[in-house]
């Protein structure tokens, strides 16, 4: 049996069969390009760079030291106890994606002498490189009234 195809269908597939080819083809390279996009986004290295984070010993700046380290970075990490440092090292040290990083700890108050600070980042700086991110965590609570 041989079927009949009338001219509206001929005229409906010569007409928007290459429009909707096309814009079939724009939607591949459109999600392909979203999804190499997407894949460099979470590749994002820090190889080689210098990460310095106050209140690094504990919560988010402990943190936000294990991500830098398992990017690659050499990480300082900045605290007033060096009990919390020591440990919080261990761990960052076990996130490190390569044997060659850094992981440098130094016991200091921020919000203390600023010449102390200063020096202790110079130093700092000398052994990891140029510091590329700093991320302040570090906290201080003042007690007193509220008329205070």
């Amino acid at each position: 049996m041989e079927e009949k195809v009338d001219g509206i269908t001929v005229f409906v597939l010569s007409f928007y069969g290459p429009i909707l080819t096309a814009i079939l083809v724009l939607f591949v390279f459109l999600l392909f390009y979203i999804m190499k996009f997407r894949s460099s986004l979470k590749n994002d290295s820090f190889v080689g760079q210098h990460v310095v984070v106050t209140g690094g010993s504990s919560g988010i700046g402990k943190s936000v030291a294990i991500q830098a380290a398992e990017r690659g970075a050499n990480v300082t990490i900045i605290a007033r106890d060096p009990n919390k440092l020591k440990s919080a090292k261990e761990e960052i040290s076990q996130a490190c994606s390569s044997t060659l990083q850094r992981i440098v700890t130094l016991s200091l108050d921020v919000t203390g002498d600023a010449e102390l600070v200063a020096k202790s980042l110079a130093e700092a700086e000398e052994g990891s490189g140029p510091i590329f991110m700093l991320v302040n965590c570090a906290g201080q609570a003042v007690c007193g009234k509220i008329e205070d």
